[in-house]
């Protein structure tokens, strides 16, 4: 059971003798001003019951796509994404098809990042980025055999493992100041390093399949190639 106990100020009238003979448990009618009644209600327990989630309560559509925006603002990742997607749809309208497309130029397009590129064109083969704004191949799709990052912001620091089956690289007109990052790419055919940075071939002369270097215009004082597979 429950209880529940109201106040309430109302006037007492005064209670006649004639009335004092009444039982203990009789109210007196309220007419006094100064007075207030006290009364206990006793209430049934309710019965169980779910709270569920009320629509009222969730945020409106429009308030989640507000929210969703000012994180992709907020985001560098986010932008980058927002600037690829638009960048694809420019050159390939139909989306529907961009999982099957093998070959793409994605050259002066302004880009700073490929960032989920793999996830909107898992099968691509043959991708060229140059003359963008790149310094991270991160989300560049691991199909990719031919790449083309021709004048970009590479450095020493751009990673190359997830790209272990290129056959074709150019990485000219960049500042790229070491080659160790490319030791992981064991297909590479033809590498293109010209006008960087590179004082040595060391992370390249263990590639047994490379047929093709240029590196013309870098910092190279001598070359040793004792040893090496090219």
């Amino acid at each position: 059971m429950m209880s529940l106990s109201v106040s309430v100020s109302q006037p007492l009238s005064k209670v006649n003798s004639s009335d004092r003979s009444m039982s203990k448990q009789n109210l007196a009618i309220p007419t006094s001003p100064a007075a207030r009644v006290d009364a206990t209600f006793l209430l049934s327990d309710l019965p169980e019951f779910t709270v569920h989630d009320v629509d009222g309560e969730r945020p409106s559509e429009k308030a989640l796509a507000q929210r969703v925006s000012d994180h992709i603002a907020n985001d560098r990742y986010g932008l980058a994404i927002q600037s690829l997607v638009k960048t694809l749809t420019d050159v390939e309208p139909d989306e529907p098809y961009w999982e099957d497309i093998k070959h793409l130029n994605l050259g002066e397009r302004d880009l700073c990042s490929v960032h989920n590129l793999e996830d909107f064109c898992a099968g691509l083969e043959e991708l060229d980025i140059s003359n963008n704004n790149i310094a991270h191949l991160e989300g560049a799709p691991l199909t990719l055999r031919r790449l083309n990052v021709n004048s970009n912001a590479l450095s020493s620091l751009t990673a190359w493992s997830h790209l272990m089956n290129l056959q074709y690289l150019d990485i000219s007109h960049n500042s790229v100041e070491s080659l160790d990052g490319l030791s992981v790419l064991y297909h590479l055919r033809e590498l293109r390093a010209d006008d960087n940075r590179v004082s040595s071939l060391d992370g390249i002369t263990g590639l047994d399949g490379l047929l093709k270097l240029s590196v013309k215009n870098n910092n190279l004082k001598a070359l040793d190639l004792e040893g090496a597979q090219l």
